[in-house]
């Protein structure tokens, strides 16, 4: 898969913070030449959540895309891309909760319906995951689980209809369809039914499972959605990094780490962040 690059500069949610993120191919070694950010010997991969939060939502996208596009990067969906292609198809409820978490991308695309059709219809073909097995790493947005994986099948790409079926929330009780399980978990983790907590919202939620800390997958698994605290310790599993620092006040600094074909550990001296501490 890696098509000769010396290694992959694994990138966190961006949420729409096109400047930060220039800032840090910049700081990589990245530079913009014919129309889209190149390394000489490296690609780029975004794990997901390329929109919502920040004020530069279109110009983020078309940053990512135009990379995707001459090769020097790869993209996979993130849950947010996902919500985007279910509320345009009228698919997500519009609840002030999640009208609120997509206003930014929903005021910078509603006035050009040509502009909008295109992004969702671009977003509509990312893959769930990515996965280099000759370089040993894979990469997904909020968890790697091979039995959900094997339920989308080997393209790594939703159908519309498979937007459609996992868009639809189950009656309380109900066991969720193979679709919309293997969707909640890639794209927004699994979550421990017999460990509830209310929210500051007084909404009773599901614990998640932090899969990441006793992950043993056969390859290093790169990942984002969880929202690290910067006073955290990086390195957070043997063979499992979660890079996603995000904010949605746009403070938080953006995190990639550098990637090498053959690496046999996780190295915190390979972390990148922007702007620097």
């Amino acid at each position: 898969m890696n098509d000769g690059f010396e290694g992959y500069d694994i990138i966190g949610d961006v949420h729409g913070q096109a400047g930060k993120l220039e800032t840090l191919l910049r700081v990589m070694g990245y530079r913009h030449t014919a129309g889209a950010w190149r390394h000489d010997s490296r690609q780029a991969i975004f794990l997901g959540d390329l929109i919502d939060y920040g004020r530069r939502q279109v110009e983020t996208v078309d940053l990512v895309r135009s990379m995707v596009d001459a090769g020097s990067a790869r993209a996979i969906m993130g849950n947010h891309e996902f919500n985007a292609i279910s509320w345009y198809h009228g698919w997500r409820r519009p609840t002030q909760g999640n009208f609120k978490d997509h206003e930014p991308f929903l005021d910078a695309v509603v006035g050009n319906p040509a502009l909008y059709a295109d992004l969702i219809g671009w977003m509509q073909e990312l893959p769930l995951w990515i996965e280099d097995t000759a370089g040993n790493v894979r990469f997904v947005h909020a968890c790697w689980n091979d039995e959900h994986i094997s339920t989308i099948g080997p393209t790594a790409r939703l159908s519309l209809d498979d937007v459609r079926t996992a868009s639809i929330k189950e009656r309380e009780g109900e066991t969720p369809t193979p679709m919309r399980a293997a969707v909640e978990c890639l794209l927004k983790g699994p979550e421990d039914p017999n460990d509830t907590f209310t929210d500051h919202h007084g909404k009773v939620r599901q614990r998640r499972v932090l899969w990441w800390s006793t992950y043993d997958g056969p390859a290093f698994c790169f990942f984002g959605h969880y929202r690290q605290s910067l006073d955290a310790p990086r390195i957070s599993g043997p063979r499992a990094l979660c890079l996603d620092y995000s904010d949605r006040e746009g403070k938080h600094p953006l995190f990639a780490y550098r990637f090498d074909i053959g690496d046999a550990s996780l190295d915190e001296d390979k972390l990148v962040r922007v702007p620097v501490a």
